[in-house]
């Protein structure tokens, strides 16, 4: 993950607070979010997550959590949409 990362500030000119991705996607099956405060819900069709820009929805079939860390979390399944809200749970 330090690699994605270290590639990723060097192809980029963001300030420093906005140099770390929200999320990396590989294909629709496998997605990694960073910047993650809580876990809001889940099921297997779909996640809601905090983060620190906004709540983030994620739709899809079998949906499982790989991974979860303080601000990270992986998740596998087949992923059909990846949504941002606002505060309120609106779409932006």
């Amino acid at each position: 993950m330090e690699r994605i990362k270290n590639l990723f500030n060097s192809l980029t000119q963001l300030a420093a607070e906005e140099q770390t991705p929200l999320f990396i996607m590989y294909s629709n099956k496998h997605i990694i979010f960073e910047q993650i405060e809580e876990l809001l819900s889940f099921s297997n069709r779909r996640i809601t997550l905090q983060s620190k820009l906004g709540i983030i929805e994620i739709n899809g079939e079998n949906l499982t959590i790989s991974l979860l860390q303080q601000e990270e979390m992986s998740l596998s399944g087949r992923i059909y949409q990846v949504q941002f809200l606002n505060e309120k749970g609106d779409r932006e």
